[in-house]
């Protein structure tokens, strides 16, 4: 999200300084057509392209110039989630785990940072429940070499702890949710510094280490198999399975191909499949297939059923990043909400506090099936 720069109250930019702020992402261009249209103004095409000259010329008034303001302000960045796990053996509450003297300023060393940490961010209480605490912060980064309109932005984060049970083993499920590099970090400093002291402090056993879901964790069947059952079998309340609408695979240059792939053996190195019902091509439906390829991303679509009295279908990402980018077997799964698509407009929630309901409904299953499937036990 950009910042607003500190004399914007002052400030009527018009011309040139006006399209620097119109240009924007954030500024979409229904934003720009309903100020037209708020002045009788009424042109064939609505493209930004076409608007934006128009708008140049004109001396907007303090309130529609406030509209494109507030833009940065409603369209944030979708959050991403990567969830970690290590054995806990302390019986005291997680709020009473955190060191007194605890500040996420000491822990970081910014002095020479693009970006900086926002107020004083804490650890507190979900829901009252003292073994479930979380952490939101904000980062803004500056960049001079940038416009006036997006010299600043600032980007939002959270680090999420909660106790769990497994087979009557105490664990921490350690959350992370970033928008940006800088929040995903920070979080990941935080997360570093706070499991070394919960060992210092005899909270957590030295010799036990964090658990990730790496690209590396799966054999490659094991990873298609775990991702198509976190989708297709997610047995939740909230979202029901529609469909794969996206695979990213690529063949293993280990593994000899199957019959059925054998066109793709020195061609092609990766490919992004987009359809409707992706799970009943033979990519995915024959499993003798599955040892031949590594899959790092599945998209599937999910139609909602009233969550938080909202309907409709979203689109969840499950994404080995990394892997995607350069072929980096140590990748972590992020999971991401691309998508989400309402029968009515969302009153009293925003679309990310939507995409955290449904990013938590995944949450413990995500755990437990890594369990399950999971090679490097």
């Amino acid at each position: 999200m950009n910042e607003q720069p500190p004399n914007l109250d002052q400030m009527l930019p018009f011309g040139e300084k006006l399209r620097e702020l119109m240009v924007q992402s954030y500024v979409s261009r229904g934003d720009l057509n309903n100020i037209l249209k708020s002045r009788g103004i009424f042109i064939k095409n609505t493209e930004k392209r076409d608007t934006i000259p128009v708008l140049s010329s004109l001396l907007l008034s303090p309130e529609e110039f406030d509209q494109l303001c507030d833009c940065q302000n409603i369209r944030e960045d979708n959050p991403k989630i990567i969830t970690q796990s290590i054995a806990f053996s302390s019986n005291e509450s997680l709020i009473d785990c955190i060191p007194e003297t605890f500040s996420l300023h000491d822990c970081l060393d910014l002095e020479y940072a693009p970006y900086r940490v926002k107020g004083e961010p804490k650890f507190i209480p979900v829901q009252d429940n003292l073994d479930h605490i979380k952490m939101n912060f904000q980062v803004e980064r500056t960049d001079l070499s940038k416009s006036w309109a997006n010299e600043k932005k600032v980007f939002s984060g959270s680090l999420e702890i909660k106790k769990n049970e497994v087979d009557e083993n105490i664990q921490i499920l350690i959350t992370h949710h970033h928008t940006s590099q800088e929040t995903k970090v920070i979080s990941s400093k935080i997360s570093r510094i706070l499991i070394k002291e919960f060992k210092e402090d005899g909270h957590i056993d030295d010799q036990k280490s964090l658990e990730k879901i790496l690209f590396s964790s799966f054999s490659n069947e094991n990873r298609i198999a775990y991702l198509l059952d976190i989708t297709k079998n997610l047995d939740s309340p909230m979202l029901d399975f529609l469909g794969i609408v996206d695979l990213g695979i690529s063949p293993d240059p280990k593994v000899e191909l199957s019959r059925d792939l054998n066109w793709i053996q020195s061609e092609i190195k990766k490919m992004k499949l987009n359809g409707e019902n992706l799970h009943k091509t033979f990519f995915v439906s024959r499993k003798d297939n599955h040892k031949c390829l590594e899959i790092y991303q599945l998209d599937a679509r999910f139609k909602m059923l009233d969550i938080k009295g909202i309907s409709g279908e979203c689109v969840i990402s499950f994404l080995f990043r990394d892997f995607q980018k350069k072929q980096d077997r140590e990748s972590e799964l992020e999971v991401d909400v691309t998508r989400i698509s309402s029968v009515s407009p969302l009153r009293g929630i925003s679309q990310n506090e939507l995409r955290g309901f449904i990013l938590r409904e995944i949450e413990q299953k995500k755990m437990t099936l890594f369990e399950k499937y999971r090679s490097n036990k």
